[in-house]
């Protein structure tokens, strides 16, 4: 009769509660089942949050390359610009005061920050990536990716290191043996003659052509 009126009140207590287990003796191994299976959906959760919360870095280190790239495509027209025939003083001017823009929006751009958090400059988030030093940009974050967990084993990384991506020399092989002709792809650059202008007023003419080098420009800029 104990047994039976037992039974009838626990089935009483699980209709009325929605759940089978109320203590860990009730089912010893339908409790560690269930402790396993809220362990699992946590992880889950986690796993979605730092997903959905993360997102945000990947599309703002985009946007940002984005943008460096548009200026550097600018700054590689203008170098190419006045290093052609039609260039003048005063368009050289304008180009330079250009120029210290461009460079001004790459180092805003390298810089990019989420929520106080810097997306450029490796697991080092709080660490503003690149200074300017009077050597150029100085890079101050480390070399390690950022990562997040999106599922059990499984890490992706959601920025890249300045060093990295930013860091690197853009074109390695470009020195003062390199020939007028290499530049700009291979395709060279306009041969023609400029004029220049020191600050004590003397003025002078340059000529360059496709057989010249790099050190034999800066030569005839200098001479």
């Amino acid at each position: 009769i104990f047994r039976i009126t037992e039974d009838l009140f626990n089935a009483q207590k699980e209709i009325t509660s929605g759940k089978k287990i109320h203590k860990p003796s009730d089912d010893p191994s339908g409790m560690r089942d269930t402790l396993a299976l809220r362990t699992s959906i946590k992880k889950i959760k986690q796993f979605d949050r730092n997903i959905n919360n993360n997102q945000i870095f990947l599309k703002r280190g985009e946007s940002a390359l984005e943008s460096i790239g548009v200026s550097l495509s600018r700054a590689k027209e203008l170098s190419i610009v006045e290093l052609g025939s039609l260039s003048t003083a005063e368009s050289r001017g304008y180009a330079k005061t250009e120029l210290e823009n461009i460079i001004s929006s790459v180092f805003q751009a390298a810089n990019t920050k989420v929520k106080n958090m810097f997306v450029f400059s490796g697991t080092d988030i709080r660490t503003t990536p690149f200074e300017v030093s009077a050597s150029g940009a100085v890079y101050k974050g480390n070399s390690d990716n950022f990562t997040v967990q999106i599922e059990e084993n499984t890490n992706v990384k959601i920025t890249i290191p300045g060093s990295e991506v930013l860091g690197t020399d853009l074109n390695p092989d470009l020195n003062t043996s390199t020939l007028v002709s290499q530049l700009n792809g291979g395709t060279g650059i306009a041969e023609g003659s400029f004029s220049i202008t020191d600050r004590a007023g003397n003025t002078g003419t340059v000529t360059v052509t496709s057989s010249m080098t790099l050190r034999e420009v800066i030569t005839a800029i200098n001479y």
